[in-house]
């Protein structure tokens, strides 16, 4: 298991908050659909040529998603406002997964 804090060592990263400190990551979604429980995961706003992940970000925060990968600095202040968030701005969201993965 790792921790934000952790993943936010890993990754080539603009901007960094943590809100929330050092919370557990056990589940990466890039799926709001997908989410069943949300508290311990991280969703990576992922960009296709059909759809934006940062669209989703709202389904996701409902479904107990605190802690993001995103790569609009748009979404830095919604997620400021919502509080008790942690998140990492990055050029490319795809890239940062494959960096995990790597």
């Amino acid at each position: 298991m790792i921790s934000f804090l952790d993943l936010q060592s890993i990754l080539f990263w603009k901007s960094f908050e943590a809100q929330q400190g050092e919370r557990p990551v056990n589940q990466l979604y890039y799926d709001s659909r997908l989410i069943v429980n949300g508290s311990e995961g991280v969703f990576f706003a992922l960009n296709t040529e059909r759809s934006d992940g940062h669209a989703f970000i709202p389904q996701a925060y409902e479904k107990g998603i605190r802690q993001w990968v995103i790569s609009d600095p748009n979404w830095e202040n919604w997620l400021r406002a919502k509080g008790d968030q942690n998140w990492v701005l990055v050029d490319e969201v795809l890239d940062s997964l494959q960096q995990l993965a790597a």
